[in-house]
C-alpha cells in the first residue's frame, strides 16, 4: 500500500539537496592547513638535470613573491644555482594556475590527496547523518526500521538483501522504481546524485582519474548505506547503485563546465558560474 508522503520526507530530500553547498564549504582548519602547506612542484625534465620548482607559500601567493628555484643534477650531486632560465615558462603565471584543475598524482601527492578526500568524505557523512537523524525522516519508522540507532539493525543489514521493493514501498508505477526504498525520489534522485557528485569531483580536481573517482564514489555509497544510515534503516539497492553512476554523471558533468570557465575566471560572470558549479570549491579557495 503505498504511503503518504510527508512533509518531513520533503525536507529531508530538500536539506540533502544543500548541505553539500553549505557545511562543507567550513571544512575543519586541519584540512585547509593540510591543503595550504602541500608543497607546489612543478618539474621540467631535460638530459643534465632536472629542475624542480619548490614553494613553500600558499596557492594564493605563489604568483608573486617567494619562490626558489633549486637544481638536482642526474648524477645526484648539487649543481650551483642559475640566476634565471630564460627559456623556461613562468611556472604560476598568475594566483590561480591554469593547471590547477588537472594534477598528476604520484609518490606522496597521491598520498595526501587521499588523506584529505578521506576527511572531506567522514565529515561529509558525519554532517548528512546528523541533518537526516534530525529530520526523522518517515522510512525510519516503518518497514523494520528505527529512528534510533540499533546494533540488531546494523548486524542484520548484512544477513539480508539490499531492500527493492518498487510495489509495497514505491507506490508501483514508474515512480515506484525511483521509490523502491521507501524514500520519496527527490532524496533518491537528487539527493544522492549530488552526494555523489560531490566526492566525484573533489577527487577529480585533487587529480584523480575519473575511474578512481566513480569507485571513490561507490565506496562512499556502501559506507554509508551500510556503515552509517545501516544502523537505522536497511540499506538501499537503488541508492547503493545510483549514487555512484549518477555522481558520476553529474560530477563529470560538473568538472567539464569548471574546465571551461576556468581559463576565463577573471569574468565576474564565470566567476560567479564557478561558484554556482563548485560552491565547496569555491569557499576553499576565498578562506586561503
Amino acid at each position: 500500500m503505498p504511503r503518504h508522503k510527508t512533509y518531513g520526507q520533503y525536507k529531508r530530500g530538500l536539506l540533502l539537496g544543500v548541505f553539500l553547498w553549505a557545511a562543507l564549504g567550513w571544512i575543519g582548519a586541519g584540512d585547509l592547513q593540510a591543503m595550504q602547506s602541500t608543497t607546489l612542484t612543478s618539474r621540467v625534465v631535460c638530459p643534465q638535470a632536472r629542475l624542480k620548482l619548490v614553494n613553500p607559500l600558499t596557492m594564493s601567493q605563489a604568483g608573486s613573491i617567494g619562490r626558489r628555484l633549486e637544481l638536482y643534477p642526474a648524477e645526484g650531486v648539487r649543481a650551483p644555482l642559475p640566476q634565471s632560465f630564460p627559456d623556461s615558462e613562468p611556472a604560476f603565471p598568475d594566483p590561480e594556475p591554469a593547471t590547477e584543475l588537472e594534477v598528476a598524482l604520484e609518490g606522496r601527492e597521491r598520498l595526501h590527496a587521499t588523506r584529505r578526500i578521506l576527511w572531506l568524505g567522514t565529515l561529509q557523512l558525519g554532517v548528512q547523518y546528523s541533518i537526516t537523524y534530525t529530520s526523522e525522516p518517515a522510512n525510519w519508522k516503518i518497514h523494520g526500521n528505527n529512528l534510533e540507532p540499533s546494533w540488531d539493525k546494523f548486524r542484520s543489514n548484512f544477513s539480508v538483501p539490499p531492500v527493492w521493493e518498487p510495489q509495497a514501498y514505491g507506490g508501483g508505477g514508474f515512480m515506484g522504481y525511483l521509490q523502491a526504498d521507501g524514500d520519496i525520489w527527490v532524496t533518491n534522485v537528487i539527493g544522492h546524485g549530488l552526494q555523489g557528485s560531490e566526492i566525484y569531483l573533489r577527487m577529480r580536481r585533487e587529480g584523480f582519474l575519473w575511474w578512481e573517482a566513480l569507485l571513490g564514489g561507490a565506496l562512499h555509497s556502501t559506507v554509508w548505506e551500510y556503515g552509517v544510515e545501516g544502523w537505522n534503516e536497511t540499506p538501499s539497492a537503488f541508492d547503493l547503485a545510483f549514487t555512484p553512476v549518477g555522481g558520476w554523471l553529474l560530477g563529470e558533468l560538473r568538472m567539464q563546465a569548471l574546465q571551461f570557465l576556468h581559463p576565463r575566471r577573471r569574468h565576474w560572470l564565470a566567476a560567479g558560474l564557478t561558484f554556482v558549479v563548485d560552491p565547496v570549491g569555491a569557499l576553499q579557495r576565498a578562506r586561503r
